[in-house]
């Protein structure tokens, strides 16, 4: 995703003959050639998978009940998704030379985020579309089902000291 050196080179051009050619800026030239290109190319590509949000949108209210529940939460993540992805293409625009490497990653994170969600859509809708989405299994109403009688709890065990002695008094009865 990011723009080739030759475009780079091409806009940095533009750039500087466009600000009348001034010397020592080239650095700031190129930085800022590289930051339009890539913005550019980042809306290009999300006005590309917006057109297949809302042609995903389209197939899913044909879909059947269940389906369509599934399809439409998928798309309002990528809704979200997009929105951010936007955001942050914008805030490229605005970015000091420093940070604008860290602001590429969260687009880039943003971006793969997007296309992730565009590619479970799509699965998700062809599979309603063929009927081999897997069905939800129907919430059963509560049975009024009588509780089972409890167990009565073992007796306690008595301790070890008195079984003891119980079994030396039968002894001392038999011996006598």
């Amino acid at each position: 995703m990011i723009p080739t050196m030759e475009h780079t080179k091409e806009r940095a051009y533009e750039i500087w003959e466009h600000e009348g050619r001034p010397a020592g800026r080239d650095i700031e030239h190129w930085v800022k050639a590289s930051r339009d290109l890539y913005r550019e190319q980042i809306s290009e590509r999300l006005e590309s998978g917006l057109g297949k949000l809302r042609e995903l949108r389209e197939r899913a209210t044909d879909q059947v009940a269940d389906a369509k529940a599934d399809a439409e939460k998928a798309l309002d993540t990528l809704e979200r998704n997009a929105t951010v992805l936007r955001d942050r293409v914008n805030a490229l625009g605005n970015a000091a030379p420093g940070a604008w490497d860290e602001l590429r990653e969260g687009v880039e994170k943003a971006w793969g985020d997007f296309t992730a969600g565009i590619e479970k859509s799509t699965k998700v809708m062809t599979k309603a579309a063929n009927g081999t989405a897997p069905k939800r299994p129907r919430r059963k109403a509560a049975a009024t089902k009588k509780a089972a009688p409890k167990k009565a709890a073992p007796a306690a065990k008595k301790p070890a000291s008195t079984t003891r002695k119980k079994a030396s008094k039968a002894t001392a009865k038999r011996s006598a």
